[in-house]
């Protein structure tokens, strides 16, 4: 029988437990979440009371130098920067009359080149573009003119994702493939380094995530963090269901979302039977998926997959209200379809040019027909909130 003291004490150090798990609870229900009407997609929608439209139009011979339509982009200052992940592995910078001002492939040069753009990071500020190469385990880093500026040693990590603060200190994404770092029983899924640490052991680990098992063949999204034109930066993992903002180095989860049909991702990952290709497994199930989150405050924007197709839908998480929820755009007069992307505060959607014209067929692209197939229309969306 324990003594009277040891048994209050005992009791207290329970309620203080209850007391912390209860506000805890209270802490992630009061998160903001947002229902995606996967169920409830429009025909077609008209994007421009919320957007500003441009169009680059790539053709001719210069069509022909780009590998294909991408999904990781950057606009600035007029130009159009394309970035070939594995494995095509090249950047291809276009201007604003769709023509090539530069490219950038792998293994081109012995010392100024890369092996593997495994990642990249526009820094904006500096005016730079470093490339993560998992395989030299470098970066290299490129001026906004294509010329090579230096090399240096980076992490021996597998990431998805990384982003570079301007005090130096750099964030890793990383993939579900096991880290000499981690810990048997855990996954990290966010780490930091500070500047001047090319070791392959982080400063600290932001984030663990359970559902990342190093069983299932590696799926590397590229693609974690995302920042507005307000300089706030996001992260989300793929196939999770909460949106993080990283303020010094430490992501705080800010809304969670769901699917309203067919929301089965954390049953698929927690199961240890279930496809090793799990994206694939996503895609044989009809199982929705988010392909980018960001937050532009009061309105969420989401790319996302259910049935085989690309949809984008923005809500407002004020009120829960989804303004768009489409495949099929018009944007001040123009039409257009497919997939957007999303970098910094900018939307793009590619289409090849005959198809660009079977929407718009008052439109005159002066292409020679020879060139429809392999000619590409670039349409660049602005939020003018």
């Amino acid at each position: 029988m324990p003594r009277p003291e040891t048994l209050h004490l005992q009791i207290a150090i329970t309620l203080l437990i209850l007391s912390y798990c209860c506000f805890s609870c209270r802490e992630a229900s009061s998160l903001p979440h947002i229902v995606v009407q996967n169920t409830k997609v429009e025909d077609k929608q008209d994007l421009s009371d919320y957007f500003s439209r441009k169009t680059i139009r790539v053709t001719g011979d210069d069509a022909y130098l780009i590998p294909g339509k991408v999904r990781h982009f950057e606009y600035f200052d007029s130009t159009l920067y394309l970035f070939y992940p594995q494995p095509r592995n090249g950047i291809t910078a276009i201007d604003k009359k769709g023509n090539i001002k530069w490219q950038v492939f792998a293994n081109s040069d012995p010392i100024s080149s890369f092996t593997a753009l495994t990642t990249f990071h526009f820094d904006r500020v500096n005016k730079k573009i470093l490339v993560f190469d998992d395989q030299k385990h470098r970066l290299y880093t490129y001026s906004l003119d294509g010329k090579f500026l230096n090399t240096e040693e980076a992490p021996s990590l597998y990431i998805n994702d990384f982003y570079v603060f301007n005090s130096g200190d750099h964030v890793y994404s990383v993939t579900s493939q096991k880290n000499p770092f981690e810990a048997p029983s855990e996954k990290a899924a966010l780490v930091s380094f500070s500047k001047g640490n090319h070791s392959s052991i982080p400063d600290k680990t932001l984030l663990n995530l359970p559902f990342y098992n190093p069983n299932r063949i590696p799926f590397n999204d590229t693609h974690d963090f995302y920042t507005n034109d307000n300089d706030e930066i996001f992260y989300h993992r793929e196939f999770d269901d909460t949106l993080f903002q990283i303020k010094n180095l430490s992501p705080g989860p800010i809304l969670t979302f769901s699917f309203e049909k067919n929301d089965r991702r954390k049953q698929i990952l927690a199961d240890p039977n279930s496809s090793p290709i799990i994206y694939q497994h996503f895609l044989d199930e009809s199982v929705p998926v988010s392909s980018f989150l960001c937050l532009r405050s009061p309105h969420l924007l989401m790319g996302y997959v259910y049935d085989l197709k690309e949809h984008f839908t923005m809500i407002n998480i004020n009120n829960n209200k989804t303004i768009f929820n489409t495949q099929n755009y018009t944007c001040d007069g123009k039409n257009f379809s497919g997939r957007l992307d999303y970098s910094n505060g900018i939307l793009l959607n590619q289409m090849y040019a005959g198809n660009y014209q079977e929407l718009n067929q008052a439109e005159d692209l002066e292409v020679d027909t020879k060139y429809l197939d392999n000619s590409f229309v670039y349409t660049i969306l602005t939020p003018k909130w």
